[in-house]
């Protein structure tokens, strides 16, 4: 390994292990944050990097979109300097974030297995993101240890795919086991997110001539055979068996808890306020940090959560001065920038897995002990995209869609050579320069 390889592990695994270790600047800004800052001042640098990896100035540009649309909204809103300027700098921070970790895994592709080493270190020295254990109420298992146990699957599935791709069944057990300790213990996004995982695994090859057309039957396979196994496990955590009290509690307040659509409005209520908010301003939307004067979508919330009773307890405690709940990320970016800003954000989530997808169709990728990871960002950031809060755009979003990008364009230049080669020279096999 290259010095400056092993400068780009050093970099990405500081940047992992003190991204919770936060300052209060008028706002919150991470130590982390401020190293990308400090690695960003070279105008030289964005233009190498752009040349590079194309795709990140693609969404650079989305985000100024997205910027734009946020300040016409603040000005329409008369949001106040304090809000403005914290809903500015996520956006800000979003973009000089990601562009941080595009240029250091394009320089290194494996800094992404130190990058994983840091956020368990991380979690383990500075426990929970305290927003996220708030709004979710959930504790240690899901955010701490589930965080911890999905990095090192990840760097396992890693290492053995690397040592040996006959691998691949113990990964399978490997996965769904954990999927199964998920469920049991109230982590349901992550037990599905595995299970999704092991099946792509073992049968890959279906990725690889997968269409709108041919795709219909398994997705009526899949729907047949999630609700069998989602109505099993509603009995079960109703008769006490599995889950803990979180869960029972919600689909105790669930008209028909055996409806997994009726299931997700309760447990992400917060989104379906977003949309009511949504309604009622679709153009410019309610600005950065948007307000909720006299607490309209605070109580719609509590009263989804039938928690009525702590609704004046809450807005006595804030002394007025509620946000208007909203745990996702397209939801949030259009509640509170407007309607351009939801467009723009759906231009970076259409180009995404735009180029995820064309990931998963090459055999190269299958191949590579990178395959388990790719699967597990492009379905846990299909979480994080429609059921996350908002300053995830620059939290957990920057390393996932850096790291797609980039693979992308070391496969497409892979690709590029391979056709050259094919046309001048014999025959070979295309493989994946990590």
């Amino acid at each position: 390994m290259t010095l400056n390889k092993r400068i780009y592990n050093i970099k990405a695994f500081l940047y992992a292990t003190f991204s919770r270790l936060k300052f209060n600047l008028g706002g919150q800004l991470g130590a982390n944050e401020i190293f990308a800052i400090l690695d960003s001042f070279s105008i030289k640098g964005w233009r190498n990097l752009y040349s590079n990896v194309p795709d990140i100035k693609k969404i650079n540009l989305a985000y100024l979109v997205i910027l734009l649309s946020q300040m016409m909204s603040d000005l329409v809103n008369h949001s106040s300097p304090n809000n403005f300027i914290r809903g500015w700098a996520n956006i800000v921070m979003a973009i000089i974030v990601t562009n941080f970790l595009t240029k250091l895994l394009w320089n290194n592709s494996t800094a992404i297995l130190y990058y994983l080493i840091g956020s368990i270190v991380t979690v383990a020295f500075f426990g929970p993101e305290l927003d996220d254990f708030v709004l979710e109420q959930m504790g240690f298992f899901k955010f701490t240890l589930v965080p911890v146990l999905n990095s090192v699957l990840m760097l396992v599935s890693w290492y053995l795919l690397k040592k040996s791709p006959h691998h691949k069944i113990n990964l399978i057990f490997l996965f769904l086991a954990y999927s199964l300790f998920n469920f049991t213990f109230d982590s349901r996004s992550t037990g599905l997110v595995f299970i999704m995982i092991s099946f792509f695994i073992y049968r890959r090859d279906i990725l690889r001539n997968l269409s709108l057309k041919n795709s219909i039957p398994y997705v009526i396979v899949i729907l047949v055979v999630f609700q069998g196994l989602y109505s099993f496990y509603i009995t079960e955590v109703l008769a006490g068996n599995i889950g803990g009290e979180h869960s029972k509690k919600q689909l105790v307040r669930t008209s028909n808890p055996y409806n997994p659509i009726n299931l997700l409005l309760s447990g992400r209520s917060e989104v379906y306020v977003a949309t009511v908010a949504i309604a009622d301003k679709p153009i410019f939307g309610h600005g950065s940090w948007a307000i909720d004067p006299g607490g309209k979508y605070t109580l719609l919330a509590y009263k989804m959560h039938g928690e009525e009773e702590k609704f004046d307890t809450r807005i006595q405690s804030m002394e007025g001065q509620l946000i208007i709940p909203s745990h996702s990320v397209l939801m949030g970016v259009w509640m509170t920038s407007g309607l351009l800003g939801f467009i723009a954000m759906m231009y970076i989530v259409i180009l995404f897995y735009k180029r995820g997808f064309f990931l998963l169709k090459s055999i190269a990728i299958q191949n590579s002990p990178f395959f388990p990871l790719i699967i597990f960002y492009l379905t846990s950031s299909a979480w994080t995209f429609l059921f996350s809060p908002l300053p995830h755009i620059k939290q957990t979003l920057p390393i996932i869609i850096a790291f797609i990008i980039v693979i992308y364009r070391k496969l497409e230049i892979s690709n590029s050579r391979e056709l050259q080669r094919k046309r001048y020279h014999a025959k070979s096999q295309v493989t994946f320069v990590e």
